[in-house]
């Protein structure tokens, strides 16, 4: 079961020095990396990654785990 809905569409361009939006840009992404989806348990984050060189564009889309529900759940303990 995954919690679906368009709002969790976020754009993620930029890798910075720390989480906050002042925060020094480390590394501009030169590819669009989408976030579509989020599992129930915040484990599985569906993205969709596109990028273009020169004519050729191509955009892949899947599952990718990454166990931040077991983290979260973890930190409360």
């Amino acid at each position: 079961t995954t919690v679906a809905a368009e709002e969790l569409t976020l754009p993620i361009k930029q890798l910075r020095q720390a989480p906050e939006e002042n925060a020094k840009i480390l590394f501009e992404i030169p590819i669009s990396v989408n976030l579509l989806d989020v599992s129930a348990d915040a484990n599985w984050y569906k993205v969709k990654i596109a990028y273009s060189f020169g004519p050729l564009h191509y955009e892949y889309s899947g599952w990718a785990n990454i166990q931040v529900g077991d983290i979260i759940k973890e930190r409360q303990k």
